[in-house]
């Protein structure tokens, strides 16, 4: 889940986890992997849709499912707390999602009225508020969420390109060399810049330019 919406969101997450099957395939352990779930919580509705759940397979034009080891799933919450598209939704994911779209205190109680399961984390949550010491630290934190908002508007708008750079650094610190280098075709084909392709996967410029050649 994300504070802040971006294009190249789903992307990033999907590069991230397909470098760790790969990772799992290199040393031929797939124990470690037998099944790869991704789930993103969708805060943004991206996919305009009233679905509350979507799920993505590697699917051909027929329908047909190439490999059960993946499926990436989008809980979109907007739906999910909405009557009218979660009746087939199990219960305890609804609720979740109205943990995670309520915004104070009061729309906590309201919606877990007679929960005692989370009325007493919501009762921790007001312990915590009257703490001075917890208070002096959420301002803090506060202020460095709105620089990072800012950080990160400002730095998006200079370069998407830049934004899918950073994003998949963490991927490339587990994708192997020959993973590497596909993941660099990909996105010369996406007419990324060399510097920014080296930056995300640790290939050198001149590893970039022969693949560009």
């Amino acid at each position: 889940m994300n504070q802040f919406d971006s294009d190249n969101q789903s992307e990033k997450n999907t590069t991230y986890l397909f470098s760790n099957i790969l990772e799992a395939n290199r040393i031929r352990d797939k124990k470690k992997y037998p099944k790869v779930i991704l789930i993103n919580l969708d805060a943004f509705n991206r996919y305009y849709t009233n679905v509350p759940i979507l799920i993505f397979k590697i699917r051909d034009q027929f329908g047909h499912i190439e490999n059960e080891m993946y499926t990436s799933l989008h809980l979109i919450l907007a739906n999910l707390v909405d009557d009218r598209y979660n009746k087939d939704v199990d219960e305890e994911i609804v609720k979740f999602s109205k943990l995670l779209k309520s915004k104070t205190i009061e729309e906590l109680k309201e919606n877990f009225k007679g929960d005692e399961e989370y009325m007493s984390g919501i009762e921790k949550v007001e312990d915590l508020i009257s703490d001075p010491n917890f208070a002096g630290a959420y301002d803090v934190e506060e202020r460095r969420q709105e620089e990072l908002e800012d950080f990160y508007d400002t730095g998006y708008r200079k370069g998407k390109e830049a934004g899918i750079a950073h994003g998949m650094e963490v991927g490339m610190e587990v994708a192997t060399k020959k993973s590497k280098i596909e993941i660099a075709k990909k996105l010369l084909s996406m007419n990324m810049k060399e510097k920014d392709i080296s930056h995300a996967t640790g290939l050198s410029i001149k590893e970039i330019d022969k693949l560009t050649n």
